[in-house]
């Protein structure tokens, strides 16, 4: 599993970090698909909504990867 963290001080995504430990290793013969480990300690409103947000736009990726290389769900035929 590889993890990257968003510090909570910036909310700020270290794009070379993201491109080598994802991006970089795409398995383009199966689906993709993001897991998020939440952080606990985020407990303000606006911040929730902002971690909401990124995961969305993760989702969002590979969603659009998954498509554009026609990666099916585990279920699918």
């Amino acid at each position: 599993m590889e993890v990257v963290s968003i510090p909570k001080d910036n909310l700020t995504i270290d794009g070379k970090k993201l491109f080598d430990s994802f991006i970089s290793k795409l398995d383009l013969s199966t689906k993709v698909e993001f897991d998020f480990i939440d952080d606990v300690t985020i407990d303000d409103a606006n911040e929730k909504r902002i971690v909401t947000d990124i995961k969305s736009i993760f989702n969002s990726i590979a969603q659009k990867i998954n498509d554009k290389f026609k990666l099916l769900n585990e279920d699918a035929d």
